[in-house]
């Protein structure tokens, strides 16, 4: 009978832990996605006062000329660019750390193998059979049961 409740307890042990895991991760992502959409707007931005430059540039002369004001908008957005694939790789770290602590249900990388289950298209694998996505919680569905193969035939008299 001992055994049965320190098998319970440690099932509900490593659900508590998951769960926080799963916070813990889905916390860091969030932060990782703002700081990523933060990144993707100054771009953005530096990209049209570029072109506004540029035109600048051509209507005043006629010619447009990469200058120091030119390479420096370019250097930023670059830097950017480098900031966010920074910002991925750390995303890919917390689920990889993630896998560690669950027991690897989740791939970090877009090229792990193929999971024997259902993914979703938030990216999370799941077992097969699943109705919902562990990872964002949205319907995955099941398969509808088969319907009728043949139409019924006609009434009987």
């Amino acid at each position: 009978m001992a055994d049965f409740f320190n098998k319970i307890a440690g099932g509900i042990n490593k659900g508590v832990a998951t769960v926080s895991a799963n916070t813990k991760a889905m916390a860091d992502k969030s932060k990782i996605k703002a700081v990523i959409s933060n990144l993707e707007n100054e771009r953005r931005q530096l990209i049209q006062m570029l072109g506004q430059k540029i035109y600048d540039m051509h209507t005043e002369t006629g010619e447009i000329s990469v200058d120091e004001h030119v390479s420096n908008f370019i250097s930023e957005i670059t830097r950017r660019l480098e900031l966010m694939a920074a910002q991925q790789e750390e995303m890919m770290r917390v689920d990889a750390e993630l896998n560690m602590i669950t027991g690897g249900t989740r791939h970090a990388a877009p090229y792990a193998t193929p999971y024997d289950g259902i993914q979703c298209t938030c990216g999370h694998f799941n077992p097969a059979g699943a109705r919902f996505c562990a990872g964002c919680g949205s319907n995955i569905g099941q398969p509808t049961p088969p319907g009728p193969t043949e139409p019924p035939g006609p009434p009987a008299e």
